[in-house]
């Protein structure tokens, strides 16, 4: 009894020893995670960030002139003085159409792919106003002098834009000054004065322009009725933000996306507003929908879902050893369970390696084919025999399949893990149903000639 506990004790240190292996590799899956990361950031730094933009919005400043009675310090009035202030009123379109049609690239930071993009952006705004009321003239001496309307395009990485021609504004071709003038992303983008006034009126701005950026590319849908449409031939797509698409069409040559928005469902004229005129533009940015291109050799989320059952595939090894030596009467060292524990482990290691240079599937083909041949050869001279060399063999070529299997899903990974469970501890429980372990432990302790 005292040998059997002795050798439980020293088997279970050896399992969690040979776990070491498991969180080295844990740790290094993050940091070469970060290190994509930082490329990404490079890329982004030199070449431009994500991208984001609104459509159009139409801004008619104003300057509010009153006087403010004057009174001494008895409180007796002694005249009147002028004041000014200054405001403005922003609109936006009636119906609004982007159309984006991005080209997409691999840029490289060593070994790290980072997908950028050209985007041909194309914009229709339709704006129909009634006569302007500022709401600030309170008094009938109270005046109001509109200023020069203008049309703002905010884009959150000026940096990017590339090529822009003139926009059109009805039968006029009007040029851009940099800077959108308003508070939406901190005031970076372009605007363009236009021949608009405060009565009643209605009119179309058309832009057409090209930008750059890394990764991703979203748009807010500023207006009544909003469609944006982007295509590209990037076949990795992820589509994000306060709403999907709702047609989209995926392909190896790319793919297509449309978006409809309304602003019965979005309430965007409000969150415009609060973003115009408290500053507050975070609720109106959440609104933006778009695409991120994905890296499909971005293969770090696999590593971390494979090493969370790094635990079960070691504790898989060890008790197919235990069975074997239990069923076959044999007598294997704690120390060539370590040996058999760091073998499997290296399997992680190597994964990631090679995954890093000649993609995940390839790199698991091989990672798991060394690992193979090696605890193969090895067992067999643990087990003595070719039969139970090959049995042990399938056992963990099925292991390194049904690992794969779960790592390539998704929605049903937890359901194929736990039934992999279950049927290993059936086949355990079935193989040693009629062992009577007291003889087992008895047989252990004797010393062997």
């Amino acid at each position: 009894m005292k040998f059997f506990l002795h050798k439980t004790v020293v088997l279970l240190m050896v399992f969690f020893l040979v776990q070491i292996p498991l969180y080295w590799t844990d740790s290094l899956n993050n940091e070469r995670r970060d290190f994509k990361k930082e490329a990404s950031a490079t890329v982004s730094k030199s070449y431009a960030a994500h991208q984001s933009m609104p459509g159009p919005i139409l801004v008619f400043p104003y300057v509010h002139a009153y006087w403010q009675d004057l009174v001494n310090n008895q409180g007796n009035p002694v005249g009147r003085e002028q004041k000014f202030t200054y405001g403005s009123i922003s609109l936006l379109p009636k119906k609004l159409s982007i159309i984006n049609k991005m080209t997409a690239e691999e840029r490289r930071i060593g070994i790290f792919p980072v997908p950028v993009f050209k985007a041909e952006v194309q914009m229709a705004a339709d704006f129909s106003w009634e006569e302007l009321d500022s709401g600030v003239l309170l008094k009938p001496d109270d005046t109001l002098e509109w200023g020069q309307a203008f049309i703002a395009l905010p884009i959150s990485d000026q940096h990017g834009i590339k090529v822009i021609q003139k926009m059109r504004w009805e039968d006029n071709d009007l040029a851009y000054t940099p800077g959108s003038q308003v508070e939406l992303f901190d005031g970076k983008g372009i605007h363009a004065d236009v021949p608009a006034h405060s009565h009643a009126s209605n009119a179309q701005a058309l832009i057409h322009m090209e930008v750059v950026g890394t990764e991703m590319l979203q748009n807010i849908p500023t207006a009544d009725q909003t469609t944006v449409t982007t295509q590209s031939n990037w076949p990795h797509p992820q589509f994000l933000g306060a709403q999907l698409p709702d047609t989209r069409d995926i392909s190896d040559n790319g793919f297509t996306a449309v978006w409809f928005s309304s602003a019965l469902a979005s309430n965007i004229n409000t969150l415009w507003q609060k973003c115009f005129n408290l500053h507050d533009c975070q609720s109106l940015e959440n609104e933006n929908l778009g695409v991120q291109l994905i890296d499909p050799t971005n293969f770090y989320t696999k590593m971390t879902r494979a090493l969370k059952y790094g635990f079960l595939f070691l504790a898989i090894t060890f008790i197919a050893f235990l069975l074997f030596e239990v069923l076959c009467n044999l007598r294997i060292h704690p120390v060539q369970y370590a040996f058999l524990g760091i073998a499997s482990g290296i399997f992680f290691i190597l994964l990631l390696s090679f995954a890093e240079h000649i993609g995940f599937a390839y790199a698991y083909a091989i990672a798991a084919s060394g690992c193979l041949l090696l605890l193969s050869v090895y067992a067999h001279a643990l087990l003595k025999h070719w039969r139970r060399t090959l049995s042990f063999s399938a056992v963990l070529t099925m292991l390194y399949l049904v690992l794969y299997t779960i790592l390539q899903q998704e929605d049903a990974a937890l359901l194929t893990g736990s039934l992999l469970i279950f049927a290993l501890l059936a086949v355990a429980m079935m193989s040693t149903r009629k062992i009577d372990w007291y003889v087992w432990q008895e047989q252990l302790a004797k010393p062997t000639l």
